[in-house]
């Protein structure tokens, strides 16, 4: 496992290039802070935790600060030292 002991933070993983990035990532081991503009960010984090990861999930627009203020309280609340952004 090439991301053992490493966390990422992936935007737009809810579906797409993002939600398969996640995967490669989980697989990989890699722990997660996954984020996505619509309520199907949770439904990912859910996915990705059934196979195996350890995964938060921050809903909101990127381009909005408040998204931005989250993610970064997200990154800080965790135990997890974020490592990697994709």
């Amino acid at each position: 496992m090439l991301l053992q002991g490493k966390t990422a933070l992936i935007t737009g993983a809810s579906r797409g290039i993002g939600k398969a990035i996640a995967e490669v990532f989980v697989e990989q081991g890699a722990a997660l802070i996954i984020n996505g503009k619509s309520d199907a960010i949770y439904d990912a984090a859910k996915e990705l935790t059934n196979i195996g990861g350890n995964v938060m999930a921050v809903q909101g627009n990127i381009c909005e600060e408040a998204c931005i203020r989250s993610l970064v309280k997200a990154c800080r609340k965790s135990k997890w030292r974020t490592k990697l952004s994709w």
